[in-house]
């Protein structure tokens, strides 16, 4: 519970009071890169904006690049929003682009911000249609199909996976508890 982590306010406070313990931080690592601390401490500081960019800003611009595309209703106040939704996506993708050197960790954000602007010109390139708006075109098809094939077949296995992980490893903790 991300509230109850922090030493001083309100809901750690109650915790406290109900004779439950709050402490999940730790010392910082003085041996650790000055870029980890950074990230960690901008993590921290941060997650409620990274939890909007990833629930609100990033499907919200997905949705209004479809109905851009596909109504061929284009105006600046669009173009602005989902400019300004994949700006801050692509600010708070930083704390996930972690490296030790600072040439990687460019690197790695710049791959992420790259990744999503991809999904918007994919999304464009599959809904566009200027002979019939509203319309699939074949080969906007053939990538839609072939998108939700493997991208839902990756979220079985991947899901699978880690929630076979999750069970197993709870299990393992109920043995030894």
């Amino acid at each position: 519970f991300y509230w109850a982590s922090r030493p001083n306010n309100c809901v750690s406070r109650i915790l406290r009071y109900c004779g439950l313990d709050t402490d999940e931080s730790t010392a910082p690592d003085l041996n650790e890169p000055q870029i980890t601390r950074w990230i960690k401490q901008k993590f921290e500081k941060h997650l409620g904006f990274i939890l909007e960019a990833v629930i609100e800003s990033f499907p919200q611009s997905i949705l209004q690049m479809i109905a851009v595309v596909y109504y061929g209703d284009t105006s600046v106040i669009n173009i602005v929003s989902i400019l300004l939704s994949l700006v801050s996506v692509a600010t708070k993708s930083m704390v996930f682009s972690y490296a030790i050197e600072m040439k990687v960790f460019l690197f790695n954000w710049l791959s992420l911000v790259t990744d999503f602007f991809s999904i918007f010109m994919l999304i464009s390139w599959v809904f566009y249609n200027p002979t019939d708006p509203g319309r699939l075109t074949w080969h906007g098809q053939l990538w839609l199909y072939k998108s939700i094939v493997v991208n839902g077949a990756l979220i079985v296995v991947v899901g699978g996976a880690m929630g076979a992980a999750f069970v197993s490893g709870c299990w393992k903790h109920e043995i030894s508890s």
